[in-house]
């Protein structure tokens, strides 16, 4: 676990993201309205990847608002459980 004093460092710890196995299924949301993540820092961590993710892009959405949203049930969720419920149906992890 990071301490607390390391969150305010300008650059983040590093994190192997290549070394996620393929095997692992993957759903990434983002969004084009963000401060945070980019459209630009996406990709880079999407060429990274062994495996391609199942992606979620709204372009209108801040980062908050994937929580706070009204149509967030709608617009992020339905479709997160569903590929929940997709991966568990061929899951060997029960």
């Amino acid at each position: 676990m990071e301490k607390p004093h390391a969150l305010s460092q300008p650059m983040p710890p590093v994190f192997y993201i290549s070394q996620i196995p393929n095997s692992l299924s993957l759903w990434m949301g983002y969004r084009g309205n963000d401060g945070l993540p980019d459209v630009i820092d996406v990709q880079h961590t999407l060429k990274e990847l062994k495996s391609k993710p199942d992606l979620l892009y709204i372009e209108e959405y801040g980062h908050i608002d994937f929580l706070l949203s009204i149509k967030a049930k709608a617009d992020v969720c339905d479709g997160m459980i569903r590929f929940f419920n997709s991966i568990q149906k061929v899951s060997s992890f029960k």
